[in-house]
C-alpha cells in the first residue's frame, strides 16, 4: 500500500468553516495498552461469525481479553431443581437488529457462564459495557449477571426494563428501548452508575456483588430470556470517564454506521444466492439486508481479504466478495432514509453529509475514456440519467482509475475526481470519500494518502435504491460494473476523521493542511434506531 501522504486543495479554495469537533473522548479497543491490564473478559459476536451459522448452537463463547474467561455452556444448575440448561443459539435472523452477529438467547434454558474467577468474590469496582437487544420488558437479566449458584446472596444482574437488580431488590432505570443499545456500568469503592446508550441514569451507593460466576441468561431460569447479546466487555477497575467514553466510541463506530456490510456470514467459493433478501448481510443496527442480482453465477465470498483484522475494531477479517464484470453482478438495497443523504437547502449540515469507505482490488482497469468501475450509486434503476443521482462512489478513466463522487439534484450531475488512482490488479487499497454539504468540502482517501476538493454543487435526495458494484444507465441497463474485490463496505451519516475510519487513516499534522483548512470531525454520538 502507498504509505506517503499528499494533501491538495482541488477546485476552489477552501473556506474556514468547520463542522463541530467531537466533544468526547476518542476511539479506543478494549485491549487498548492503557487499558489491557485491567481487561478480564471481551465476547464479541463478531467472533462467532466465522464458527457458526443462523440458528446453530453455541456450546463455547471464547473469550478475546487473553484471560482464558470463555463463557461455555452449563451441565446443569444446582439451585433447586431447575431444568438443564440447552446450549445457547446464535440467532441472527432476527429481532430489530437482525443481521449483527450476535448470542440469541430465546428461553429460560440458555445459559452460558464464563469459566474461572473474573476479578474477586466481592469486588470493590469494576466496569461492564454491553451492547444487547430484547424483546419483553419483563425480562431478567438482560444478557448477563453475576450468580451465586445455589444461593441468592450478591445476586447482580441488568435487567431488560433499565433496572439493575440485587439479590430481591432493584434500582429503577430507563424504560426498556426494545432495540440494541449500549448499557454501561461503573462501580468505584463508594458509587455504582449506569450509562444508557452514552447518558447516566442511575447513581446509587455501591453494590456488594458476587462475580466469582459471570453468566449470559437467566441461570435461575424463572423467566423467558428473549434477547441477543453482541458483545460484553468487563474490567476489575472503575474507568474514568474519559476511558468508558474512549470504549463507547468503539462501539458506536462498530455498531452504529448506516450500513455496514463485512461479508463475513458465507463461505468462500460459494455464490450469494440470487433473490430478494439474499445478500450480504447488514451488520449496522438499521438491518438493511440486500438483495443480491446477478446474470451469471455470483457475486461470490472469497478468502482473499485486504487485512486479517479490522484496525478500528479488532474484528476479524476472513471474507469478502468477489464481483465479476462478466457475470453483470451486483447487489442491491432498498432505499431508506438511511441511505439518502442530498440536502435539501444550501447549509444542510451533518444530516446530509456522509462517508463512504472500503477495500477494493481491481480484477482489470477501468478501459476507455467514459468507462467507469461503480463501488455505490444511490439512484432508481428504472431508467433515470445520472441528473437523479443522490451520490455514487466511482473509478473512471478521464485521469487513470481515479476515484471519484457524483452529485446530481434532479436537472444535473457532477462528478468531482480526487486525482487519486489505481493502477495495478495485484494489491487492496483503502477508500473512502466523505462530503461535508454544509462547508462543500470533499475528503479522498486512498490507501494513506489524503486529498481536499471542493464542490457547491447541492444533492438531492430520491426514492431510489442503493447497488452496490454496478450502475444503470438512462435506459434502464446495467453498465459501469466493478470488476474484483470489495470487503468491508460502509456507509456512516457524517464526516469521519482519519481516525474514526476502518483503516484509521494517520491523521496529518496541521501544518501539513492547506492554508485555512481544519480537519473535518463528526460527533461520535450512540443513536437510537426505530
Amino acid at each position: 500500500m502507498r504509505m506517503n501522504m499528499k494533501l491538495t486543495a482541488l477546485l476552489v479554495a477552501v473556506v474556514s468553516s468547520v463542522m463541530v469537533q467531537p466533544a468526547s473522548a476518542d476511539i479506543v479497543l478494549p485491549n487498548d495498552a492503557s487499558l489491557s491490564s485491567n481487561l478480564q473478559l471481551w465476547l464479541r459476536g463478531d467472533d462467532l461469525t466465522a464458527l457458526y451459522a443462523g440458528g446453530d448452537s453455541i456450546a463455547t463463547w471464547v473469550d478475546a481479553s487473553g484471560q482464558g474467561h470463555d463463557a461455555v455452556a452449563l451441565a446443569n444448575s444446582t439451585d433447586g431443581a431447575q431444568p438443564t440448561p440447552s446450549p445457547v443459539t446464535l440467532d441472527q435472523p432476527t429481532f430489530a437488529i437482525a443481521d449483527v452477529p450476535a448470542l440469541g438467547i430465546g428461553s429460560s434454558s440458555d445459559v452460558l457462564m464464563s469459566a474461572g474467577n473474573l476479578f474477586g468474590a466481592t469486588p470493590t469496582e469494576f466496569t461492564i459495557i454491553t451492547v444487547y437487544e430484547t424483546a419483553d420488558s419483563n425480562n431478567r437479566p438482560v444478557g448477563f449477571g453475576s450468580y451465586r449458584e445455589g444461593t441468592t446472596a450478591n445476586n447482580f444482574n441488568l435487567a431488560a426494563d433499565g433496572t439493575i437488580r440485587k439479590d430481591n431488590g432493584f434500582v429503577a432505570g430507563p424504560d426498556d428501548p426494545s432495540t440494541f443499545y449500549t448499557r454501561s456500568v461503573v462501580q468505584d469503592a463508594t458509587t455504582l452508575t449506569q450509562y444508557y446508550n452514552g447518558v447516566q441514569n442511575i447513581n446509587t451507593s455501591a453494590q456488594t456483588v458476587s462475580t466469582d460466576q459471570f453468566y449470559l441468561g437467566d441461570i435461575r431460569q424463572n423467566v423467558n430470556a428473549i434477547q441477543q447479546i453482541a458483545e460484553v466487555i468487563v474490567y476489575d477497575r472503575a474507568l474514568t470517564a474519559g476511558e468508558r467514553l474512549s470504549v463507547e466510541n468503539y462501539i458506536s463506530a462498530k455498531y452504529y454506521s448506516n450500513l455496514y456490510q463485512r461479508y463475513e456470514e458465507g463461505t468462500a467459493g460459494a455464490a450469494v444466492a440470487s433473490g430478494a433478501d439474499n445478500g450480504p448481510l447488514d451488520h449496522s443496527v438499521n438491518d438493511h439486508t440486500s438483495t443480491a442480482i446477478t446474470s451469471g453465477s455470483g457475486p461470490v465470498f472469497s478468502s482473499d481479504v485486504a487485512v486479517g483484522t479490522i484496525p478500528l475494531t479488532g474484528s476479524s477479517n476472513n471474507l469478502s466478495l468477489h464481483f465479476d464484470r462478466a457475470n453483470s453482478e451486483y447487489l442491491q438495497i432498498a432505499d431508506s432514509a438511511d441511505l439518502s443523504f442530498g440536502q435539501s437547502s444550501a447549509g444542510a449540515g451533518d444530516a446530509s453529509a456522509f462517508t463512504v469507505e472500503a477495500w477494493v482490488k481491481f480484477d482489470s482497469l477501468v478501459t476507455g475514456n467514459l468507462d467507469r468501475q461503480y463501488i455505490v450509486h444511490k439512484k432508481s434503476d428504472s431508467g433515470v440519467g445520472d441528473n437523479d443521482v443522490d451520490y455514487g462512489i466511482a473509478f473512471h478513466n478521464s485521469a487513470g482509475n481515479n476515484l471519484s463522487l457524483q452529485l446530481g439534484n434532479g436537472s444535473s450531475n457532477v462528478n468531482i475526481s480526487s486525482g487519486l488512482s489505481i493502477t495495478d490488479t495485484t494489491e487492496w487499497h483503502y477508500i473512502a470519500v466523505a462530503f461535508d454539504p454544509s462547508t462543500d468540502r470533499i475528503m479522498f482517501i486512498l490507501d494513506e494518502e489524503i486529498v481536499f476538493a471542493t464542490t457547491s454543487f447541492e444533492a438531492v435526495a430520491n426514492s431510489g435504491p442503493l447497488t452496490i458494484g454496478g450502475h444503470f444507465n438512462l435506459a434502464g441497463g446495467l453498465d459501469n460494473s466493478f470488476d474484483g474485490y470489495i470487503d468491508e463496505l460502509r456507509i456512516t451519516r457524517g464526516v469521519l476523521r482519519p481516525s474514526q475510519l476502518l483503516a484509521v487513516v494517520p491523521v496529518p499534522a496541521p501544518a501539513a493542511l492547506p492554508a485555512g483548512l481544519v480537519m473535518l470531525g463528526l460527533l461520535g454520538t450512540r443513536r437510537r434506531h426505530r
